[in-house]
Order: structure tokens, then sequence, then C-alpha cells
């Protein structure tokens, strides 16, 4: 730690910080460890880690900064401040957009501790309008894997997603992001909060796409009422939250997706007024 911390003074070498990072954050036996709660070069230990981490240093060295990061100590527990130094990084603008998702990614080390799933899906949910696509792509695909809760949890963290969705959809102009984003949608609109809260969040979404649909809005258009039919169509949605999407189906003249939403909720009578002519 101190051959590291002397590498990175001004007149230091970066090839002497390299070789400290990599023996650090090596795992071959014998391996070094994180630190203890206990143990005397703790706070050295993560100062080095913050420095390297969060310094001005090549990709290379903060990804061996990281390494040593995600190194337990010799009881087999990851080091608590590391993980709120992941997500100051993760969710800073100003950082390339791959070493944040890399800190995202590593993070989901700590999701299981006290507090550390909400503080997951807070910062994942609140990525989703971020400046950088790949951030809100991996947002996006992240949030359709919700990390294990009580019933209660999962039903605040849906009903945190589906409002950020809810405002994000809009506005979110690339192709890609925005199948990942009604992904996640699906996703969560399959409990334990019923699928009406989802469906109420598309037709939000839909009315402001003027009819007729502008030819330039068409894609998208037609990816929100996709994604619409899927989940009124859905078992999940026979306590009657299908009725919701009916509407929206009918101005933007979808019959056959409204024929699919009737007919798998056996609304026979329904059914019979969408003529089989219709498109």
């Amino acid at each position: 730690v101190r051959l590291a911390q002397a590498a990175m003074q001004p007149d230091g070498s970066e090839v002497l910080l390299a070789q400290a990072l990599q023996t650090l954050g090596s795992t071959a036996e014998p391996s070094w460890r994180a630190p203890t709660e206990t143990s005397p070069d703790r706070a050295a230990w993560l100062d080095l880690v913050r420095a390297v981490c969060t310094g001005n240093l090549p990709r290379e060295r903060r990804s061996e900064g990281l390494a040593i990061a995600l190194l337990t100590d010799r009881e087999g527990k990851r080091v608590g401040e590391v993980f709120d130094m992941l997500v100051a990084i993760a969710g800073d603008p100003a950082r390339e957009p791959e070493y944040r998702t890399q800190c995202l990614i590593q993070m989901q080390a700590w999701r299981d501790g006290p507090g550390r799933a909400d503080m997951i899906v807070s910062l994942q949910t609140q990525l989703l309008a971020d400046p950088e696509r790949d951030v809100r792509l991996f947002a996006a695909d992240a949030l359709t894997r919700l990390p294990e809760g009580s019933e209660e949890q999962k039903k605040n963290w849906i009903g945190r997603v589906i409002a950020a969705l809810r405002e994000r959809l809009p506005v979110e102009n690339n192709a890609s992001v925005l199948r990942g984003m009604l992904d996640c949608l699906l996703a969560v609109s399959n409990g334990p909060v019923p699928p009406g809260a989802a469906i109420g969040a598309l037709n939000v979404v839909l009315d402001g796409v003027p009819v007729p649909v502008p030819p330039d809005q068409e894609p998208r258009a037609d990816a929100l009422l996709r994604a619409l039919t899927t989940i009124a169509a859905a078992p999940l949605a026979d306590q009657g939250q299908w009725v919701g999407a009916c509407e929206m189906l009918l101005r933007h003249e979808r019959r056959r997706m409204l024929r699919h939403v009737l007919e798998s909720h056996n609304a026979v009578l329904l059914a019979k007024e969408v003529r089989n002519s219709d498109t």
C-alpha cells in the first residue's frame, strides 16, 4: 500500500504503480486480502483505493484499483465503504460511461447487505434519465431483475421504476434504449404490483403521441402499443385492468391488437364487435 501511494506522488513512477496495484489485486496464492474493520492499515488501504478509482489516472490503473476494492477480508466480507464509492462513481455523469457501468456491475456484490438493495434500485432508477445512452440501457436491463426483498419492498421498487419510465419514455429518442425500457416495463408488470399501473403509464405516454401518428413517430408508437397489448393481454390483467388499454388501441385503430386483448380474457361478446377484416 505504501509503495503504491508513493508511486502516485507527482514524481512517482506509473510502472511502479502498476506493479504495486497488480500485486495488491492478485488472486494468486498467497493472495492479498482487504483489511478487516480492526486492521491498523484499513484507513491507508481505503485512501489508496479511493485515490486510484476516482483519480485522474489511465483507465487500466483505475480498473486495477477496482480489482483491489472488490477483495474480501480474511472473513470473506467486503469493505462497506467501497460500495459508497462505487455508487458515487456510477452516478457521476462526468465519468466515462464504460467505467460507470463497470462500477454498476461490481456493486451487485453488495446487494444482499442491509439497505444496499434499496440504494442500488434507487440509483438504477435515477440512471434511466442519464445523459449517456449506454448507462440508460444498462439501468433498464438491470431493473428487469430486481433484488430479493419483501413483497412490500418489491412493490415500492416497482412503483418507483414505473414512475421513472413514465417520465422518461416520452423523451427517449434512442430506439435500442426505448426497447430496453419497454422490456423493463414488461418485466415489472409481472407482479407483485397489478399490471394496471404499467398500463396507466403507457396510456400517459401514448396520450402525447398525435393521431394520426407522424411518420417519424411511427416506430415509437408501434413499440409502445405492442407493449401495451402484451401487458393488457397477460393473465395477471384478468381483474379488469386490461380494459384500460382498449380505448388507446381503438384510438390508434389497432383492432388486431385489441382483438388479441379481448380474446385473451375471453371477452367473447366484445370480441364479436371487432370484425375479422379489421387490421
